[in-house]
């Protein structure tokens, strides 16, 4: 199990391999997008991604949200359904959320998949998990939260269903002296239920050299196999475990480098033989039945071509490569495992010449695994398959020549750049960053014609942006690996000169940032005393003293910035205004006053230029759905639209910080469509028609960073989909009143209430109620329920400790989460301190 990097991503199950690179590296943790561990979807099992990195050994699973313990039951303590089973503990940080989960594999072609995995344990905050030597089940519990109550507890627990003989017995073993053990007594326990023992006994026997018997039992032949026969005859093991002792037997005899009478094994009827015996001989070293070992390239069981080929690879010539790239070009595309293999033996028995000769071979599997075994050798010949007639294997190409470092390569991949337009991102970015380190008049003129274009991908743009800027210096750590990069002599360092580019320079950038200096840090100007940009501010939520300026630089022009600065009384922005007992505004702001003798020339231009750069415009993906009850607000009229539709619509005509888009389809629920929203709202019920992996996509993009709230209705949405009811905080559990109620203003201050006025107001709404999991240990309450002012006599209450919620935020992973059970009917959606409430608190998780 290997743990997720906060993006996002989950953690996964790796079946490792040798060879094998399952895609991290340390650096991608100080990159916003991880490198291309979240672009291009390292993280995710192969079934999960089209044209997955094929050097990848792919994730079978991604499994838990905080894994910290893992073990594999050794085969003694619980009853026997839980055989060949994995523990892990899942840590979230809260005890109803954590617990054990166990899991069970099956075969997949070469490797393995997950076959089935349940809550084992669960309501615990679990650390480790361990088996004793009696087979005892110990559990290690941290009580409570990420940071603890400095103290801990240790659970152990057993089973009735066990067999208590054969605990003891194992628990004696365990802790016995066997090198007191006859040869024969030792090698009775490789046929032992529990692993520990078997492993006991092998190293024993082992150290004794007793080569005869181990490689009698090896092959199932003799005394060695009457006796373990025996021990079957008693009725505590199953044939499994009879395998199992000749499977020890063999390793024993590979690590003693004496496998030469394993051939038959070769030719066993069990293919588990047939591959054990196949890694053993190439794990000795031994040559000898490198025949045998091509024959079985083309074994009926993928799991023993695999070994076979890897054991080829350490003990062959150049004369066996057919038979490896035979193996290649029959493997099914979906099993990475044999591609892996195959690829690990070509870079072992074959040149560079002769693996670079493949680029021609009919067989894209063959060409594939050619570039990879070039990618193994760190070789430059991986550049004859940049312009590959199938594209992936030239996106692969450009990974291995960017991501290994093959500087011999690099120009071949700057010569990409050129057609940046017709290649995939992975390609891409690789092309556009090879050209930005070398520098060349044709690099430049590559980076600066796609930025010209119409069609250019947003993340592209943004590293070509970055690489005009930082043209005459560039930066020595790049954007994809985050690696140090000493760039080479001879740049065109004046191509960019007088060129239109569209985007500031960095001189005007640098103007900017002195601006957002004096934005952030200027103790005269105090400006985050009472703003933020973008949800930044002096505390970890955002200043609500003063509006958000992250869309300022839209709504006001220089001079009218300049203006607002020098005269904060001039004109008070909406929400701010303060009003006397007569209802009369009063000019006055919380504004520092007199900030024009405060700042000098320079610092004043430099922040209205901070400012004037602050233009982003949220995008709100609108999505209202009843797959349960329909709402009035929610039907289609004669427009084909809803009153929530086009409410928001006329919202955003009259708001020039957010854009929406107005979808009823699910086609906005991907990866790539959800990279290019701010935030998604719901108005929405039942069990909406998303499959697994739109599922999974908004929850990644949520986790990751994105935006999500909700009205009213979104928590009666997807009660089977328990990451959901998490992630926006609880389920409907019924409305006992539609009828004007009070509602408490428990956050005055955050953007979604401050224009309330009133600690407690009176609505006309209808107000639910929430269940589990909804919490204030998980919510940041914003409204709820005044049962002062609230008949509190209604039917159908059903919350005891009398604690109803309204509205509330809260995280979810590096996203923001905002959600109002207010929105039921029409006068509501039509009334002005709804939508600010709803628009303030969608453009809050849209920062």
């Amino acid at each position: 199990m290997d743990n997720n990097c906060d993006a996002g991503d989950r953690a996964r199950l790796i079946y490792l391999v040798e060879g094998g690179d399952s895609g991290w590296r340390m650096n991608f943790q100080y990159l916003g997008d991880r490198g291309p561990w979240m672009p291009e979807a390292w993280w995710k099992p192969r079934d999960q991604v089209e044209d997955q990195a094929a050097f990848l050994n792919p994730p079978l699973a991604n499994v838990t949200s905080g894994p910290s313990g893992f073990v594999h039951y050794p085969g003694v303590g619980l009853p026997e359904k839980y055989d060949d089973s994995f523990f892990i503990c899942d840590f979230t940080g809260g005890s109803g959320s954590s617990g054990i989960r166990r899991l069970k594999l099956e075969p997949d072609g070469a490797g393995f998949k997950l076959a089935s995995q349940e809550e084992f344990l669960w309501g615990m905050l679990v650390t480790d998990v361990a088996f004793g030597p009696d087979g005892s089940f110990w559990a290690l519990d941290w009580v409570y939260g990420w940071t603890g109550e400095a103290k801990g507890r240790i659970w152990k627990g057993s089973f009735e269903e066990a067999r208590s003989d054969l605990a003891r017995e194992t628990a004696a073993l365990l802790s016995a002296d066997l090198s007191s053990r006859s040869d024969h007594e030792l090698l009775a326990l490789f046929a032992h239920p529990d692993r520990r023992v078997r492993q006991m006994a092998q190293r024993h026997l082992t150290e004794r050299g007793t080569i005869e018997l181990l490689t009698r039992l090896a092959l199932g032949t003799g005394e060695p196999k009457k006796m373990v026969d025996e021990v079957i005859g008693a009725n505590w093991l199953p044939y499994a475990k009879a395998q199992l002792a000749r499977i020890h037997a063999i390793w024993a005899l590979t690590r003693l480098g004496q496998v030469a009478a394993l051939a038959p094994l070769l030719s066993d009827a069990d293919p588990e033989f047939r591959a054990q015996a196949a890694r053993a001989f190439g794990e000795a070293g031994d040559a000898s039945q490198v025949v045998l070992l091509s024959r079985l390239c083309g074994d009926l069981s993928p799991r023993v071509r695999a070994l076979a080929v890897t054991s080829l690879g350490k003990i062959a010539t150049a004369q066996e490569a057919p038979v490896v790239t035979g193996m290649v070009a029959d493997a099914s595309p979906s099993d990475p495992w044999q591609r892996q293999a195959g690829a690990l033996a070509m870079s072992r028995l074959l040149s560079v010449a002769e693996l670079a000769h493949f680029a021609t071979d009919d067989v894209g599997a063959v060409r594939m695994a050619a570039l990879l075994a070039l990618r193994q050798l760190r070789s430059e010949g991986t550049r004859v398959f940049l312009e590959d007639a199938e594209l992936q294997v030239g996106v692969e190409a450009a990974r291995a020549i960017w991501d290994c470092r093959i500087e011999g390569a690099y120009r071949a991949l700057a010569d990409q750049a050129a057609r940046t337009h017709e290649l995939p991102q992975p390609y891409a970015r690789r092309a556009l960053a090879a050209a930005n380190h070398l520098g060349r008049a044709e690099d430049a003129a590559a980076i600066y014609a796609y930025l010209m274009r119409a069609d250019v991908d947003p993340k592209l743009k943004e590293d070509c942006v970055e690489y005009v800027r930082e043209w005459t210096a560039p930066k020595e750590f790049d954007r994809i690996l985050n690696e140090s990069f000493t760039h080479p002599d001879g740049r065109a360092r004046d191509w960019f000169a007088g060129k239109e580019l569209g985007f500031l320079t960095r001189q005007e950038l640098d103007t900017v940032a002195r601006g957002e200096k004096v934005f952030r840090e200027n103790m005269k100007a105090t400006c985050m005393k009472c703003h933020s940009v973008g949800g930044s501010a002096v505390t970890a939520a955002s200043n609500e003293a003063g509006p958000d300026l992250s869309n300022v630089g839209l709504r006001l022009t220089t001079e009218q910035l300049r203006k607002s600065i020098l005269d904060p009384t001039d004109t008070i922005a909406a929400g701010f205004e303060k009003f006397d007992a007569a209802g009369a505004l009063v000019k006055e702001s919380a504004m520092t006053v007199g900030l024009g003798a405060a700042l000098s020339k320079e610092e004043l231009d430099d922040l209205v230029a901070f400012l004037a750069q602050q233009q982003k415009v949220r995008k709100i993906l609108i999505h209202v759905e009843s797959a349960g009850f329909e709402h009035s607000v929610a039907k289609v009229g004669d427009d084909g639209l809803s009153m929530v539709e086009r409410q928001w619509q006329a919202w955003d005509a009259a708001d020039p910080r957010f854009e929406v888009i107005v979808d009823r389809s699910n086609g906005w629920a991907s990866e790539k469509e959800l990279e290019k929203l701010d935030a998604v709202f719901f108005y929405t019920t039942g069990e909406l028609d998303l499959d697994d992996a739109q599922r999974r996509a908004l929850m990644d993009w949520i986790r990751a960073g994105g935006g999500f709230s909700g009205s009213h209705c979104a928590t009666d949405t997807f009660y089977q989909w328990e990451d959901y009811g998490r992630m926006i905080g609880g389920y409907f559990d019924g409305h006992p009143w539609h009828e004007k109620v009070g509602v408490r203003v428990e956050n005055p201050s955050h953007v979604s209430t401050r224009h309330l006025n009133q600690p407690v107001f009176i609505v006309l709404d209808e107000i639910y109620q929430q269940k589990d999991p909804w919490s204030r240990d998980t919510c940041a309450v914003l409204l709820s329920l005044d049962l002062d002012s609230t008949n509190m006599q209604k039917q159908g209450i059903n919350r005891a400790d009398r604690d109803f919620g309204i509205a509330w935020t809260r995280r979810e992973g590096e996203g923001r989460v905002f959600y109002t059970a207010l929105g039921h009917r029409e006068d509501v959606w039509e009334s002005p301190w709804f939508r600010d409430h709803l628009v303030e608190g969608t453009l809050w998780v849209a920062e």
